[in-house]
């Protein structure tokens, strides 16, 4: 369902591997640039120096804009920082993706939002407060909460984490990595990919695979 094949970057040497369907993955790079830089090439955001990045058997970097804006609305990407849009709430952020690409009601994304904050102890006060917040207001943690709600909400096959735990105090970090196993278990099928430049921040996930990317010789200039 995801694949690289020899992908390097600026940061990167050459990437390789393979996961499938129900894979739980750890992608741990040398640095932050790095660990920035897989994120984005992966999202499609970044096209590498050389290889071929495959996404649900499709090759994101020759597709036509047209066939990467469906076949990305079946990834799940929860960005460390931004990735929402600031003239807008939170509640019209998290709405926005899943009323749009997969035609959800408002009645059924209010019910998941409120279930999702619900299971991380927030009550419904505190949860109506949250969505109705510009995204610049929102704490670190509340931010990276409802990044994870926006791309949950459009029940993808594959989930990418940029630095999901990063940042967080142990109790944040625990209820942000316990949200995203739920979630990862709610499907056999999905694949669920953290990407981090501090392996520490995901010591409580037990991966079915794990990739240690290895930085570029910047002094070979390669």
């Amino acid at each position: 369902m995801i694949s690289f094949k020899n992908v390097q970057t600026e940061w990167l040497g050459p990437v390789s591997f393979d996961a499938e369907k129900g894979g739980l993955i750890k992608v741990v790079a040398p640095s932050k640039e790095a660990a920035g830089e897989f994120f984005q090439v992966a999202a499609g955001l970044l096209a590498p120096h050389m290889g071929e990045v495959r996404i649900l058997g499709e090759d994101i970097y020759a597709v036509t804009e047209e066939e990467y804006i469906c076949l990305m609305s079946k990834v799940g990407l929860v960005m460390e920082s931004g990735g929402l849009i600031s003239n807008l709430l939170t509640c019209e952020n998290v709405a926005l993706p899943a009323l749009f690409h997969r035609k959800k009601s408002l009645e059924q994304l209010e019910t998941f939002t409120a279930q999702t904050l619900q299971a991380l102890g927030l009550d419904a006060d505190q949860g109506r407060e949250i969505m109705a917040t510009a995204p610049n207001e929102l704490r670190p943690f509340q931010g990276k909460v409802v990044r994870m709600i926006r791309a949950m909400a459009m029940e993808p096959e594959l989930m990418i984490y940029e630095e999901i735990a990063g940042g967080l105090r142990d109790g944040d970090r625990a209820n942000v990595i316990q949200l995203a196993m739920t979630f990862h278990r709610r499907s056999e099928d999905r694949i669920s990919m953290f990407v981090t430049y501090d392996e520490s921040t995901l010591k409580s996930i037990s991966a079915s695979s794990h990739i240690a990317l290895e930085a570029v010789d910047r002094g070979t200039g390669v």
